[in-house]
Protein backbone atom coordinates (compact mmCIF):
# COMPACT_ATOMS: atom_id res chain seq x y z
CA UNK A 1 0.00 0.00 0.00
CA UNK A 2 1.39 3.51 -0.60
CA UNK A 3 2.15 5.89 1.87
CA UNK A 4 -0.57 8.59 0.16
CA UNK A 5 -3.44 5.81 1.03
CA UNK A 6 -2.36 4.71 3.92
CA UNK A 7 -2.41 8.35 5.43
CA UNK A 8 -5.81 9.30 3.99
CA UNK A 9 -7.45 6.57 5.83
CA UNK A 10 -5.76 7.78 9.08
CA UNK A 11 -8.56 8.68 11.46
CA UNK A 12 -7.35 10.69 14.28
CA UNK A 13 -9.62 9.90 17.20
CA UNK A 14 -9.61 12.47 19.94
CA UNK A 15 -10.61 13.18 23.65
CA UNK A 16 -10.03 11.64 26.89
CA UNK A 17 -7.19 14.27 27.21
CA UNK A 18 -8.75 15.32 30.93
CA UNK A 19 -8.45 11.36 31.93
CA UNK A 20 -5.08 11.14 30.83
CA UNK A 21 -3.82 14.44 33.02
CA UNK A 22 -5.68 12.99 35.93
CA UNK A 23 -4.02 9.61 35.18
CA UNK A 24 -0.66 11.56 35.11
CA UNK A 25 -1.32 13.85 37.54
CA UNK A 26 -2.71 11.33 40.24
CA UNK A 27 -0.78 8.11 39.10
CA UNK A 28 2.24 8.39 36.98
CA UNK A 29 3.82 11.28 38.65
CA UNK A 30 3.38 10.12 42.52
CA UNK A 31 5.02 6.56 41.29
CA UNK A 32 8.34 8.72 39.36
CA UNK A 33 8.86 11.09 42.25
CA UNK A 34 8.30 7.85 44.69
CA UNK A 35 10.80 5.83 42.91
CA UNK A 36 13.25 8.39 41.70
CA UNK A 37 15.37 11.45 42.84
CA UNK A 38 12.94 13.92 41.24
CA UNK A 39 12.33 17.58 41.76
CA UNK A 40 9.02 18.43 41.98
CA UNK A 41 9.58 21.74 41.03
CA UNK A 42 11.59 21.06 37.80
CA UNK A 43 9.05 18.76 35.67
CA UNK A 44 9.69 19.09 31.51
CA UNK A 45 6.68 17.56 29.65
CA UNK A 46 7.33 16.39 25.57
CA UNK A 47 5.11 16.40 23.29
CA UNK A 48 5.16 16.14 19.08
CA UNK A 49 2.05 16.33 16.97
CA UNK A 50 -0.89 15.41 18.55
CA UNK A 51 1.35 14.62 22.10
CA UNK A 52 2.36 18.22 21.07
CA UNK A 53 -1.54 19.06 21.55
CA UNK A 54 -1.94 17.38 24.60
CA UNK A 55 1.02 18.98 26.29
CA UNK A 56 -0.93 22.62 25.48
CA UNK A 57 -3.66 21.12 26.59
CA UNK A 58 -1.67 20.72 30.27
CA UNK A 59 -0.54 24.03 30.22
CA UNK A 60 -3.96 25.85 29.86
CA UNK A 61 -5.71 23.25 32.47
CA UNK A 62 -3.04 22.77 35.04
CA UNK A 63 0.09 25.19 34.35
CA UNK A 64 1.67 24.59 37.40
CA UNK A 65 2.04 20.78 36.99
CA UNK A 66 5.39 21.27 34.93
CA UNK A 67 7.81 24.42 34.29
CA UNK A 68 9.08 23.42 31.34
CA UNK A 69 7.16 22.46 27.98
CA UNK A 70 8.70 21.28 24.88
CA UNK A 71 6.22 21.22 22.25
CA UNK A 72 6.92 20.37 18.32
CA UNK A 73 4.53 20.60 15.75
CA UNK A 74 1.82 20.67 17.79
CA UNK A 75 -1.88 19.46 15.90
CA UNK A 76 -3.38 23.17 16.68
CA UNK A 77 -6.21 22.50 14.13
CA UNK A 78 -7.18 19.43 16.35
CA UNK A 79 -10.52 19.40 17.63
CA UNK A 80 -11.60 22.89 15.61
CA UNK A 81 -8.63 24.49 16.82
CA UNK A 82 -9.76 24.19 20.39
CA UNK A 83 -6.45 24.78 22.16
CA UNK A 84 -6.72 28.52 20.65
CA UNK A 85 -10.08 28.48 22.57
CA UNK A 86 -8.27 27.19 25.48
CA UNK A 87 -5.54 29.70 25.53
CA UNK A 88 -8.65 32.24 25.66
CA UNK A 89 -10.08 30.98 28.58
CA UNK A 90 -7.14 30.57 30.49
CA UNK A 91 -6.11 34.38 29.82
CA UNK A 92 -9.45 35.63 30.76
CA UNK A 93 -8.77 33.64 34.13
CA UNK A 94 -4.44 34.26 34.41
CA UNK A 95 -2.03 36.61 33.79
CA UNK A 96 0.77 34.31 35.09
CA UNK A 97 2.23 31.33 33.28
CA UNK A 98 5.16 30.93 35.13
CA UNK A 99 6.48 28.20 32.52
CA UNK A 100 9.01 28.06 30.00
CA UNK A 101 7.79 26.41 26.62
CA UNK A 102 9.41 25.77 23.52
CA UNK A 103 8.12 25.54 20.72
CA UNK A 104 8.54 24.44 17.56
CA UNK A 105 7.83 22.38 13.92
CA UNK A 106 9.60 21.90 10.52
CA UNK A 107 9.15 24.33 7.64
CA UNK A 108 7.77 22.04 5.20
CA UNK A 109 4.88 20.85 7.51
CA UNK A 110 3.09 23.63 5.56
CA UNK A 111 2.74 22.05 2.48
CA UNK A 112 0.55 19.35 4.54
CA UNK A 113 -2.96 19.53 4.41
CA UNK A 114 -2.93 21.08 7.33
CA UNK A 115 -0.88 24.57 8.08
CA UNK A 116 1.00 23.25 11.22
CA UNK A 117 3.80 26.57 10.95
CA UNK A 118 1.00 29.46 10.53
CA UNK A 119 -0.92 27.63 13.17
CA UNK A 120 2.31 27.57 15.14
CA UNK A 121 2.56 31.17 14.31
CA UNK A 122 -0.46 32.53 15.06
CA UNK A 123 -0.10 30.60 18.66
CA UNK A 124 3.29 32.07 19.19
CA UNK A 125 1.30 35.67 18.49
CA UNK A 126 -1.20 35.48 20.77
CA UNK A 127 0.70 33.68 23.82
CA UNK A 128 3.36 37.10 22.92
CA UNK A 129 0.82 39.49 23.15
CA UNK A 130 -1.07 38.26 26.49
CA UNK A 131 2.49 39.51 28.42
CA UNK A 132 2.07 36.56 31.36
CA UNK A 133 3.80 37.41 34.01
CA UNK A 134 6.63 34.66 34.66
CA UNK A 135 6.30 33.43 31.06
CA UNK A 136 9.24 32.42 29.31
CA UNK A 137 9.03 31.42 25.52
CA UNK A 138 11.46 30.22 23.00
CA UNK A 139 10.52 29.10 19.02
CA UNK A 140 12.10 27.49 16.21
CA UNK A 141 11.22 26.74 12.65
CA UNK A 142 13.20 24.08 11.20
CA UNK A 143 14.65 24.24 7.60
CA UNK A 144 14.04 21.36 5.56
CA UNK A 145 12.58 19.33 8.06
CA UNK A 146 8.89 17.54 7.28
CA UNK A 147 6.49 16.71 10.27
CA UNK A 148 8.64 13.44 11.19
CA UNK A 149 12.06 14.90 10.91
CA UNK A 150 11.25 17.96 13.06
CA UNK A 151 11.20 15.72 15.98
CA UNK A 152 14.95 14.64 16.95
CA UNK A 153 15.46 19.05 16.72
CA UNK A 154 12.62 19.68 18.47
CA UNK A 155 13.89 17.56 21.44
CA UNK A 156 17.27 18.49 21.36
CA UNK A 157 16.70 22.30 20.91
CA UNK A 158 13.71 21.81 23.08
CA UNK A 159 16.11 20.46 25.98
CA UNK A 160 18.89 23.17 25.51
CA UNK A 161 16.26 25.90 25.78
CA UNK A 162 14.95 24.27 29.08
CA UNK A 163 18.33 23.56 30.51
CA UNK A 164 20.76 26.18 31.76
CA UNK A 165 24.68 25.35 30.39
CA UNK A 166 26.10 23.09 32.79
CA UNK A 167 29.57 24.69 34.49
CA UNK A 168 32.30 22.43 35.35
CA UNK A 169 34.69 23.14 38.53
Amino acid sequence: MNERRWVTRLRVQGGGASKFLSFMEDDVIPMIETEYRIASTDRTLVGHSVGGTFALYTLFQKPTLFQQLIVGSPALWFGGGVTFDQEEDFSKRRKSLPVKLFLSAGAQEESIPKPYVSDLYKLISRLESRAYEDFELTSQIFENCNHCAAIAPMFQFGMMAMMPPRTTQ
